[in-house]
Order: structure tokens, then C-alpha cells, then sequence
């Protein structure tokens, strides 16, 4: 319950009203919507972004998993095949094909 303040005529007195006028409200007001504003508009540019990097983020998944299933479909079929390689240990000179010898740095 609020106490109120007479004066000696009987009276309200004005002078110890407590209170906002309606112009600190309105200015208060304005304030706060400016700066929820400011605040909004940087949530919704970064909510963009994130989109936009997400979407980027998925396209180069995509992508490589593309190219990984196509090197898999050409390995199935068999490309490239053992012929395509050279062989520069290849001996012309012997006859013999199979395992020769084998040590621990290399097989023959």
C-alpha cells in the first residue's frame, strides 16, 4: 500500500511522488529496443554463416565420397591391372618363375 504525503492545506504533495514520467519510460524503451535490435540482427548474420559452412562442410563430403566410390568401382573392375606396371627388378636372363630367396629387406 503506498503512503501518501499531505501538505498543511490537505492536499497530495507532489514533490516526494515516486515514479517514472512517461518520457523516461518511452526513452528507456527505446533503448532497450536499439540494443536487442543490435543483438538479433548478430545472432541472425551468424546463423547465416553457419548455414552457409555447413552447406560447404556437406558439398566437399560429398564430393570426396564421389570420388572414393568411383576409385573403388575402377579398382573392382580391375584397373589398373599388375601388366601397367613396370617391373625394373625383372631379370630377362633367368628362367625360373617363383620365390628365389627371401631375406629381411627383400623377397626375390
Amino acid at each position: 500500500m503506498m503512503k501518501r504525503n499531505f501538505n498543511s492545506a490537505g492536499k497530495i504533495s507532489q514533490g516526494n511522488a515516486r515514479g517514472f514520467t512517461l518520457a523516461e519510460v518511452m526513452i528507456s524503451l527505446l533503448i532497450l529496443i536499439t540494443v536487442t535490435g543490435a543483438v538479433f540482427s548478430q545472432i541472425n548474420q551468424m546463423q547465416k554463416k553457419s548455414n552457409t559452412e555447413a552447406i560447404k562442410v556437406d558439398l566437399s563430403q560429398e564430393a570426396r565420397e564421389f570420388i572414393d566410390q568411383t576409385v573403388h568401382d575402377l579398382h573392382r573392375a580391375g584397373y589398373p591391372n599388375a601388366a601397367m606396371y613396370s617391373n625394373p627388378l625383372a631379370d630377362t636372363t633367368k628362367v625360373a618363375v617363383g620365390l628365389v630367396s627371401v631375406s629381411p629387406t627383400q623377397i626375390l
